[in-house]
C-alpha cells in the first residue's frame, strides 16, 4: 500500500510517495496541482509494477546522503553535544537544499547557501557544516553518482563575531579568588545537592569528566601526611566510568589537595551518607562518586549545562562579565599557576605534566594572558627596554 504526502515549504510544494515505511520518490513543485499530478502518476506506476525512476526522482538530496553517512559510521553513539550539531546540520541542509538532487548543486548555489548561514552562525560552525557536506559528497561518490566537489573554494564570511578570549576566561587572579570564596560560602545552600562543591573543587584544574569521576577511594594521605587525589574519569551522559580525555589516566600525576579542602571533603562525605541513608536503599552511590547526590537518579545531573547554569548564576551575582564554563575554569586555573612558577623550561614542564599535557600543547592552548601580565608588558614598553 503506497501513500502520498504533500508539504508546503516556503511557498513550494514537496510531494513524497512512500510504500512500506520507505520513501520511493520525492520532488518539489511550484504548485499543489502539479505535485499531486506527479505523485498520483508515480503511485499508479508503482501499483502496476512499471515504475522506472530516474536519478532526479529518487530521494537523493544532500541531507539524505549525510543521514546515510551518520548511519554508516554509527555517529548516533556520539555525545549529546555532537548529536545536537548533527541535527542542526541536517536541518540546515533540508532548509537550503531540499528537493535539489546532490548532483545538481553547483558551487554558486552552495556559496549562496553558505552566505545565508553567515548571518546567523559563526565561522567555526560554518567550517564544521562544510565538513559535514564533504562527508555527504563522499557518501554519494561511493554510490557511483557522478558529481564534482562543489565545496572547493567556498568562502566563509560570517557576520557573527567569535567570543573574545577575555569573555571566555577570568582575566585576573583576584576575580578567580572572589569566585571561589563565593562558592565556598555557599557550599551547603541546597540540601542533597552537591554541585556547589563540584564547582568549588574545579580550582584544582581538573577536566569536567575528572571532576565528575572523583571517588572516595581515590583520596589518600601520603607518607608525609599530605592529602592527594588519584585521577579518575566519569562519563556523565552514559552514567559509567570512562577511560578519560586525551591523556591516559595511568600517566596522570596525583593532584595535591590543601588540608582545609581535605576537611571539607570529609564533611561532605558525612552529609552524603546521611542523604543516601534517607532514601532507605532506593538510591545508592554505586561508583562511590564524591559529588554524587540522591537527588539525581544516577548521582549527577545528566547534562553538563545544568552545572554551567549554576556557575553563571554565581558569576552574575558577582558582576563578572564572563561567559565561563566548567571546562574554561580549568584554563583559568592553569594560566594563574603558570604565571606564579618560575619562567624556566623545567618549571613549565612540571606544570604541563601536572595537568596531563605535553609542554607544546600546554603553551599553545592553555596559557591565557592575565591582566597583570599585560600591565607588566605595557610598563616595560612605556619605560623602554
Amino acid at each position: 500500500m503506497s501513500s502520498i504526502r504533500l508539504q508546503n515549504r516556503k511557498g513550494r510544494i514537496t510531494a513524497t510517495v512512500r510504500q512500506s515505511a520507505q520513501t520511493i520518490a520525492v520532488r518539489t513543485f511550484d504548485s499543489k496541482d502539479d505535485a499531486l499530478f506527479w505523485a498520483l502518476k508515480i503511485k499508479n506506476e508503482l501499483k502496476l509494477g512499471v515504475l522506472n525512476l530516474d536519478f532526479d526522482e529518487k530521494r537523493s538530496d544532500l541531507s539524505d546522503f549525510f543521514s546515510a553517512y551518520l548511519k554508516m559510521t554509527q555517529k548516533n553513539r556520539n555525545s549529546r553535544g555532537s548529536q545536537k550539531l548533527y541535527r542542526q546540520a541536517l536541518k540546515n541542509m533540508k532548509e537550503l537544499f531540499d528537493g535539489i538532487p546532490i548532483n545538481k548543486i553547483s558551487h554558486t548555489v552552495y556559496q549562496t547557501a553558505i552566505n545565508r548561514l553567515c548571518g546567523k552562525w559563526g565561522r567555526a560552525y560554518l567550517i564544521r557544516f562544510n565538513g559535514y557536506v564533504k562527508k555527504a559528497i563522499e557518501c554519494a561518490l561511493g554510490e557511483n553518482i557522478q558529481l564534482k566537489d562543489f565545496t572547493l573554494g567556498t568562502v566563509f564570511l560570517s557576520k557573527k563575531q567569535p567570543k573574545e578570549e577575555k569573555n571566555k576566561y577570568l582575566s585576573s587572579e583576584r576575580e578567580c579568588r572572589i569566585l571561589y570564596e563565593q562558592l565556598k560560602n555557599h557550599l551547603n545552600d541546597k540540601e542533597n545537592d552537591f554541585i556547589n562543591y563540584l564547582l568549588y573543587f574545579s580550582k584544582y584544574g581538573l577536566r569536567p569528566k575528572e571532576l565528575y569521576g572523583m571517588r572516595w577511594d581515590h583520596l589518600y594521605m601520603n607518607e608525609k601526611g599530605f592529602p592527594y587525589l588519584w585521577i579518575s574519569s566519569y562519563d556523565l551522559e552514559n552514567h559509567r566510568a570512562s577511560s578519560g580525555n586525551k591523556t591516559k589516566l595511568r600517566d596522570r600525576i596525583p593532584i595535591p589537595l590543601s588540608s582545609e579542602d581535605y576537611q571539607l571533603l570529609q564533611a561532605l562525605k558525612q552529609r552524603q551518607e546521611k542523604a543516601y541513608a534517607a532514601y532507605s536503599g532506593q538510591r545508592v552511590n554505586e561508583h562511590q562518586l564524591v559529588f554524587a547526590s540522591p537527588k539525581y537518579k544516577y548521582g549527577l545531573p545528566t547534562s553538563p549545562e545544568t552545572i554551567n547554569r549554576r556557575l553563571r548564576k554565581f558569576l552574575d551575582a558577582l558582576g563578572l562579565n564572563c561567559k565561563l564554563t566548567l571546562y574554561a575554569m580549568r584554563h583559568t586555573t592553569e594560566s594563574i599557576l603558570a604565571s606564579k612558577v618560575a619562567n624556566t623550561v623545567s618549571a613549565q614542564k612540571a606544570v604541563a605534566e601536572q595537568w596531563g599535557h605535553s609542554e607544546t600543547t600546554f603553551k599553545k592552548n592553555y596559557l591565557h594572558v592575565l591582566d597583570k601580565d599585560r600591565e607588566i608588558v605595557e610598563k616595560i614598553i612605556r619605560e623602554g627596554f
